[in-house]
Order: structure tokens, then sequence, then C-alpha cells
């Protein structure tokens, strides 16, 4: 395995925000006054959610429960 394998495959603990910040390089995913999506973070939050199913259909896996406890993040009260 190589180096930047093994980097990818280290756990990261990373809040859903910082996940959509390194993976679809959003800046600002929340509005600050309100804690909703951004209209960019909303969009990079689809783009997350559709590469969940895609990979839950590419393994047989059902994300639903998955995409639920997201959705459930989201709607938190920061």
């Amino acid at each position: 395995m190589t180096r930047n394998e093994q980097n990818m495959r280290q756990p990261h603990n990373r809040s859903l925000e910082e996940v959509i910040q390194h993976f679809f390089g959003v800046k600002r995913v929340f509005r600050k006054k309100d804690g909703e999506f951004t209209s960019i973070g909303a969009r990079a939050y689809e783009k997350l959610i559709e590469l969940l199913y895609n990979v839950g259909n590419l393994t047989s896996t059902d994300m639903n429960s998955i995409i639920e406890t997201l959705d459930e993040i989201t709607h938190e009260n920061y």
C-alpha cells in the first residue's frame, strides 16, 4: 500500500461541515445567522447524498439510515 493510500485510509474525525469543505471545496457551508446551508453548501450536500446513494448501489448497501442521520445533523441547532 502506498503512503497516499495509507493516509486516505486513516480515520478523520471531521464534522459534516468539514467533510463538505474538504471533499467539495466549499468555504462557507452554513450561514452564520441561522445555520442553514448557503446555496453552494446545499449543492455540495446534494452531491454528497448522490455520491452515497451511488456507493450504496455499487455495493448493494442500503444508505437510507446514513442519509437520515446526515439530514438530522443538518437540522441541529448550533
